[in-house]
């Protein structure tokens, strides 16, 4: 067996268990050496299942076309609460052409770019509360759709919000 598509910039290779002359189980397992994240667009899979007298058995190197359409891009979040060390965000919901569910991605990071972007943040519905913030402290956001092999465009907002003074 193999991976017949990409769905996504992290390598990924086929596992399996349960080899047996009745069954397999087969999984994509994401790579973790440049990241430890390991979520992972739908992958499709080929395979050759021979018998002991070498007949095929079952066969399937037809791969059906991947969705071409990604969801479209999430509206422009906004901070409808903000405290000393939290925000929630909000934002008007993507559409998916094919009703995929969508997933939203979420990264911030301070406004004056001091540090990275944050680890991806995901969440089915579109709010999500930053927690852990610093203090006084305008943060930059950005925010994707995903239903589960496209992701829309990063949507980037700059100072977003600034975090309440004590």
């Amino acid at each position: 067996s193999s991976l017949a598509t990409v769905s996504s910039i992290d390598n990924a290779n086929l596992r399996y268990r349960k080899l047996n002359s009745n069954e397999v189980d087969v999984k994509v397992q994401e790579d973790t050496t440049a990241d430890k994240e390991t979520k992972h667009g739908k992958e499709k899979v080929s395979y050759l299942a021979l018998g002991d007298d070498g007949q095929v058995l079952a066969r399937v190197d037809t791969v059906p076309p991947i969705d071409p359409t990604p969801p479209t891009d999430p509206g422009l979040p906004r901070a409808t609460a903000i405290g000393l060390d939290y925000a929630l965000l909000e934002w008007t919901a993507s559409m998916d052409a094919n009703h995929d569910p969508i997933t939203y991605e979420v990264q911030y990071r301070k406004n004056n770019r001091s540090e990275p972007w944050s680890i991806v943040f995901t969440t089915s519905v579109n709010a999500l509360t930053l927690t852990n913030l610093d203090t006084a402290t305008a943060y930059r956001v950005k925010i994707r759709a995903y239903d589960g092999e496209l992701g829309s465009q990063w949507i980037k907002v700059n100072r977003l919000f600034r975090t309440a003074v004590t």
